[in-house]
């Protein structure tokens, strides 16, 4: 079985490109990367978990970002980003799709699903008291993060991704740490569902396609 790193093979990656009358954002994802990271955003917390995913999912990831805003700028990261997912894959042709992963802090335990379906949507287990649901401090400058601009991210990832993702956790009441956990998980999630299988010659769907 090949993994991502095959050296026979050429490294997977696309570029990282939008712009708006609100964001300007650019960079470079790869997937079959050693999870180094350059990631410069309005968002701290946000890119502390862009640095948790890539390197848990050994993907190489370069992000430059200029928003004044918070959830749409946040949001856009996930489109842009999510985008480039895409484009890396080449139609999903010898994919594994499926990854699972699992992940704990402390007492929060958390579990990401994915599917590269071509059929996007979100599911999270919505378990947090309102309380938990307050911004949380972030590890530089003064930009807050709340659990709520995770969901508006990882939304936009998979709509532009195209993936099914589901997320359910064991929650001790530490947003930080769950944040943390869910970003971790799905590092190692996306890493084994763009994974190559020597015995994959085509896509993983008995339609002989998926809709990326």
């Amino acid at each position: 079985m090949a993994g991502k790193g095959t050296p026979a093979l050429k490294k997977r990656g696309a570029a990282i490109q939008r712009k708006t009358r609100e964001v300007d954002i650019t960079g470079k994802f790869i997937v079959d990367g050693a999870g180094t990271t350059d990631i410069k955003t309005p968002f701290p917390f946000l890119d502390h978990m862009l640095d948790l995913l890539a390197f848990h999912g050994f993907f190489d990831l370069s992000l430059r970002v200029s928003s004044d805003l918070s959830h749409h700028g946040i949001e856009d990261i996930g489109i842009a980003v999510g985008d480039a997912v895409a484009r890396s894959i080449d139609g999903g042709k010898g994919i594994r799709r499926y990854g699972t992963a699992f992940a704990p802090m402390d007492k929060t335990l958390a579990r990401v699903v994915v599917d590269i379906s071509g059929r996007p949507s979100l599911f999270i287990a919505e378990s947090l008291t309102p309380a938990a649901h307050s911004s949380i401090s972030p590890l530089t400058g003064k930009e807050e993060f709340s659990f709520e601009d995770m969901h508006h991210f990882l939304e936009g990832l998979c709509l532009h991704a195209k993936i099914t993702m589901h997320i359910d956790y064991r929650y001790d009441g530490d947003t930080h740490h769950l944040c943390e956990a869910i970003f971790k998980a799905l590092g190692m999630a996306l890493d084994s569902a763009t994974t190559r299988d020597s015995r994959r010659k085509d896509v993983a769907s008995t339609k002989g396609i998926i809709d990326l």
